[in-house]
């Protein structure tokens, strides 16, 4: 039998070192979600606190692993590899601290930006490049299980198809499609932005060329399967037809780009990118109204077109509603 020595310390509320017989370590996060720093490496830990289901993730290598491979270098802050470097008293908190610093500036200039403007442009472009990547990723798939798992399951012609891999084929189309439904569901949250959601307008039907295909495929085995026995054929050949309209999309990039980058492709400021705005009648103010309110209240004859809201543009002055593009 063999016994462990471990010992706990709170330093601070979420921050505990750990003293073990193999050395000192520091864990920091609350109770599902930790970040444990040892001179084996980084370990992230994640989990639902108190159902028995966690996600731990080793960055770092053992030694056997080290002696083999050199690991390429983290891309690291100055300030952050002087006290790797320097071991002071303390370092690991030095750390942590210099590491922190070093993005503090990042951090608090996204949070303005996302509670006085909601997300940014860049911020939302990138969404739309990572669904269409996405989207690409998608279409890959589905034309490796049509073309290659689908076909090698079925075997060549003459010969019995493998159960197993026709299983696991249709399992993997109907996975697919799935996929393509969810994208399309992210696609039509992301186009009720009230700022931004146009760039995405070309995605809200991504999903329909995988369902149409999906049903089209079942179409020919309800109709041919009846007769197959007799014409000793079936044609498997599909075409998916483009996700998204290539077209489409440029235009709406266009229009994206010429309302919230200036020439030299930086993100406007002011009206155009703000979401919230006070909305007043002659000298009574309404309160503040997001621009899908205003954009309803107008359409619904609630507001009209000469009441006022308070304009950054105008450098803190009140202008007429209807000069406002929501």
């Amino acid at each position: 039998m063999s016994f462990r020595f471990r010992r706990y310390f709170s330093l601070l509320p979420g921050v505990r070192l750990n003293v073990g017989a193999t050395g000192a370590s520091v864990s920091v996060g609350p109770k599902g979600a930790k970040l444990t720093l040892s001179p084996k490496g980084l370990r992230a830990t994640t989990g639902i606190p108190g159902s028995g289901l966690f996600f731990t993730q080793q960055f770092g290598v053992s030694k056997t692993e080290h002696s083999k491979t050199k690991q390429p270098e983290l891309e690291l802050p100055p300030e952050v590899r002087q006290v790797i470097e320097d071991r002071p008293q303390h370092w690991e908190f030095l750390l942590i601290q210099r590491a922190l610093r070093s993005t503090a500036d990042e951090i608090n200039s996204m949070a303005t930006i996302a509670s006085t403007y909601g997300t940014d442009a860049v911020t939302f472009h990138q969404w739309i490049q990572e669904l269409i990547a996405e989207s690409q990723q998608i279409a890959s798939e589905w034309s490796d299980v049509i073309n290659s798992e689908m076909q090698e399951a079925l075997g060549p012609p003459g010969k019995p198809g493998d159960p197993d891999l026709l299983v696991a084929a249709v399992d993997h189309l109907i996975d697919v499609t799935r996929k393509a439904i969810v994208c399309e569901q992210r696609a039509a949250a992301l186009a009720r932005h009230p700022l931004y959601g146009s760039l995405a307008e070309p995605f809200r039907d991504i999903a329909q060329p995988f369902v149409d295909v999906f049903n089209e495929l079942l179409r020919r085995l309800d109709e041919k399967l009846p007769s197959v026995g007799v014409t000793l054929e079936f044609d498997l050949r599909l075409t998916l037809k483009a996700p998204v309209s290539v077209d489409s999309f440029e235009s709406a990039q266009d229009v994206y780009g010429h309302r919230f980058f200036d020439s030299n492709y930086a993100l406007r400021t002011g009206d155009v990118v703000k979401e919230r705005f006070r909305i007043a009648r002659g000298e009574r103010e309404l309160g503040v109204f997001s621009r899908a309110a205003i954009a309803d209240n107008l359409a619904n004859d609630l507001f009209q077109k000469d009441d006022l809201f308070w304009s950054e543009d105008a450098k803190g002055a009140w202008q007429p509603l209807g000069s406002l593009v929501v």
